[in-house]
Formats: C-alpha cells, sequence, structure tokens
C-alpha cells in the first residue's frame, strides 16, 4: 500500500527522522525535491523526449566556446558540467541535495505557477563506498562522455552489448573509446589506457567541490549518468543506490512554503543572488 502524501512540516521532518535512525554506519541519505510526481529520475540530456541526446556534445562545446571566461577557472570536465548545469544546459548530472528541508523547497515549486499536483521528494539511501570524489578516475571517464558524438556514444553501447566479456584492452582499442582517453587525458596527463568498460555505464553520486554559491546554499550534491541508463525511477537499488520516495500533498504545499520559509529556506537563500533576493522581496509585499 502507498504511503499517503505528506501534509506538514512536521509529518516530514518525523518521516525522515523515522529513515535516518534506520541507517547503517556505512550509509548514508541524498534527497532530491521535484514539483510534479510523475517526472522520474532522469538528467534533462538523456530525456528522449528531444535532440538533447544526440546533441550533447554540441551543446556544451557551444556554451564553453560563447562565453570561455566562466569557465576559465574548471580544472576538469566535471566542474564544466557543474558549471553548465548550474547556468541551465541539459547534462548528464542531476542535483541532490545532503539537506531534506531544500529537496522539500523543490518539491513545493513556484506556488505562482498554478498547476496543482503533488510534489515528490526521491530519498536515496547509498553506500558511502560508492560515493565518488571530484577527482575520481571513474568520474572522469563517465564525465568526458559529454565531449563525444551520439554516435560514437551508441559504438560503445553496441559494442559493449555484443561482447560483455570485452577485456579492457580490446576496450580500450575501440575508436570512441580511444577519443575519450584522449579527452581524459586532457585533464589527468598519467591516465592509463586501462577503463573499465563496466564504470561506463554506471550511475555515481559524486561529492563535488563546495566551490559555487549556489551549491554551498543548497548543500548541493549530484548524480552522474553514464551510458544507457535514462531513468533511475524504475531502477531500485542500482549500484548501491536504493531509491524510495515520497509525496507532498499539492494542497498544502502553500503552508509548507511559508513554514520553510520561517526557517529560511527560500528563493533568496536557495538562488543567492541580489537578483533573487529582490524577486523574493518584491512577492513578500505583495
Amino acid at each position: 500500500m502507498p504511503n499517503k502524501p505528506i501534509k506538514s512540516l512536521t509529518g516530514f521532518i518525523r518521516k525522515i527522522s523515522d529513515l535516518s535512525e534506520q541507517l547503517q554506519n556505512d550509509e548514508i541519505l541524498l534527497f532530491r525535491g521535484q514539483r510534479n510526481k510523475i517526472h522520474h529520475l532522469n538528467p534533462n540530456v538523456l530525456r528522449d523526449k528531444n535532440n538533447h541526446p544526440k546533441n550533447e556534445h554540441i551543446m556544451f562545446r557551444e556554451l564553453i566556446s560563447l562565453y570561455p571566461d566562466r569557465f576559465g577557472s574548471d580544472k576538469n570536465t566535471l566542474e564544466q558540467l557543474i558549471r553548465a548545469q548550474h547556468y541551465e544546459l541539459p547534462t548528464r548530472l542531476l542535483d541532490l541535495t545532503f539537506n531534506p528541508l531544500v529537496a522539500l523547497y523543490f518539491a513545493i515549486g513556484d506556488l505562482q505557477n498554478k498547476e496543482s499536483v503533488n510534489g515528490k521528494i526521491f530519498i536515496l539511501k547509498i553506500k558511502k563506498d560508492k560515493f565518488k570524489y571530484y577527482d575520481s578516475d571513474t568520474v572522469s571517464c563517465i564525465a568526458n562522455l559529454a565531449y563525444l558524438s551520439f554516435d560514437e556514444k551508441q559504438e560503445i553501447i553496441d559494442s559493449y552489448k555484443k561482447n560483455p566479456n570485452i577485456t579492457r584492452k580490446e576496450f580500450c582499442n575501440l575508436t570512441p573509446i580511444t577519443r575519450l582517453l584522449h579527452f581524459i587525458k586532457d585533464e589527468k596527463p598519467h591516465f592509463h589506457n586501462n577503463i573499465d568498460p563496466n564504470d561506463l555505464f554506471k550511475v555515481v553520486a559524486i561529492r563535488s567541490k563546495m566551490n559555487n554559491e549556489r551549491i554551498i546554499a543548497q548543500s548541493g550534491s549530484f548524480l552522474l549518468f553514464g551510458l544507457n541508463i535514462k531513468d533511475l525511477d524504475l531502477q531500485k537499488n542500482i549500484d548501491g543506490i536504493d531509491i524510495r520516495s515520497i509525496e507532498i500533498h499539492k494542497n498544502n504545499k502553500e503552508k509548507i512554503k511559508k513554514d520553510l520559509d520561517s526557517l529560511s529556506i527560500n528563493d533568496a537563500s536557495m538562488f543567492p543572488s541580489i537578483s533573487e533576493a529582490a524577486k523574493y522581496i518584491k512577492n513578500k509585499y505583495e
């Protein structure tokens, strides 16, 4: 029997507290809030309803070429992807948070949008040893897929399906993998030609650098999606990630948003900029 939608901030906190008490020492919780319950856990660039999957490599390059100064301080492709995501370019990243109240804020959504739907909060229980840091080799391998064309990525998928027992040496001799290695070595010159094929088909949780005001404000983290994975909502317990969800009742969103505001979880604090602060102040007095 499905859980009943949450109707109050206290009810939500109680639910999260219960889940936290069930955690093992080797587990951690991450959260994602989405204003519409029907949406699944899939990053923008992998959604088939548009041409983004076929043009990932072009969109990514175009943004960097138009605003190179904005990406000048980034040390690797992951940091470039995070910045591109910040500016709302579709990427293979999915935003998460360590703070359940931040996820609740996003599940409430923009109440000026009159769409009346239940929100949803995804709760991801992750084994700590599955958590990757920003300098992980696996992360570099997956992140740099963004530079490969759709056909190159499809060739990797087809080759792996045809021969799932392919050796690392054979795999690294595939033409698209030699291109991938070129991009990886741009950021890691001493990287060996020794990619584990399985790594490119993973979803990994990343603890990124806290070098961005929005990441800090939102206690941010990310899921990075590899090849051939479009939707985590239907794939429970993938790569050490167990997924469950809580719905937020549509009729209680406004009250919950006010309660969050009293805890300084609001538009101004989640998106720290003078323009967002001005918009928040304006809306408060309308």
